[in-house]
């Protein structure tokens, strides 16, 4: 079943969900955070996540990036990427840049390679793991690409 929203709904779904991460109950703020990410899913959600991108919380920016990771649409792959590609440069926080690069592995643009590469190689250790994760799954989609092209050829 697909969630429709009125107008205003959206926000303050986000809104009111996003509040919950201050809860003092672990559970309830991991099934937030869990729940905060899945909204990248939603196209009418990627405004409201794209808002906190610049917020001082780094928990919040943390799991901003891992939904963003999570959108489904061309066009909105279009509209996050750079912004997960300048949190992958610029972000003061490693564990930012972690779900930067993770996010960027989940969404599989080969253009984001070099970006990956550079991560690879000077940043923390585990933004080093993630940007290697994501080159890993990048890379094996794009050989998955040319060898299905290649049968297709054939």
């Amino acid at each position: 079943m697909v969630e429709r929203f009125k107008p205003g709904e959206v926000e303050e779904k986000y809104t009111s969900t996003k509040e919950r991460l201050n809860h003092d109950n672990r559970r309830v703020v991991e099934e937030t955070e869990n729940a905060l990410v899945k909204m990248g899913r939603k196209p009418e959600f990627i405004t409201h996540l794209i808002k906190d991108i610049n917020t001082p919380d780094n928990e919040l920016r943390r799991i901003v990036f891992r939904a963003l990771g999570e959108v489904k649409t061309k066009e909105d792959r279009q509209i996050v990427i750079p912004h997960l590609l300048e949190s992958l440069s610029k972000d003061p926080h490693w564990s930012v840049k972690e779900s930067a690069a993770l996010s960027l592995g989940k969404l599989r643009e080969i253009t984001t390679l070099n970006a990956l590469e550079k991560a690879r190689k000077g940043y923390s250790y585990p933004v080093q793991e993630a940007a290697k994760k994501a080159i890993a799954a990048i890379k094996k989609t794009a050989e998955f690409q040319k060898q299905t092209r290649a049968r297709k050829e054939t």
